[in-house]
């Protein structure tokens, strides 16, 4: 990854591109994922702190993703943290759709084990 400033807008790029291995003839919406994101935060009502960042859905597994694509559709993962304990595994989850925010505890299997929506 590469990081760039340019303005108040921070830049991380993807080593190598994904576009070689899309298919357009069969793009299918929650399927088919960039190499990056936009991140931006939304304060009373003005856009803030913009980053592109690295999409990488595979820090997530594959049950979480498909849970969040039909349950939160629209929503943008903003950050994902992996938490270990003795007994589980659990995935805290941030996500991200207008001034609404959400952190949300999955189980492995995709389960929600805990979770946190709140509107600024």
């Amino acid at each position: 990854m590469e990081l760039t400033a340019t303005g108040d807008m921070k830049i991380v790029t993807a080593k190598e591109s994904k576009i070689t291995s899309v298919d357009f003839d069969n793009l299918s919406f929650g399927n088919i994922f960039t190499d990056h994101m936009l991140v931006c935060d939304y304060d009373n009502g003005v856009w803030v702190r913009g980053e592109t960042t690295v999409f990488d859905p595979k820090k997530l597994p594959a049950t979480i993703n498909d849970a969040i694509s039909k349950q939160y559709a629209g929503y943008i993962i903003k950050d994902v943290d992996r938490e270990e304990s003795k007994s589980q595994v659990l995935y805290e989850v941030e996500l991200v759709k207008g001034n609404e925010k959400c952190k949300i505890h999955y189980t492995a299997d995709g389960s929600i084990a805990k979770k946190k929506c709140r509107t600024s």
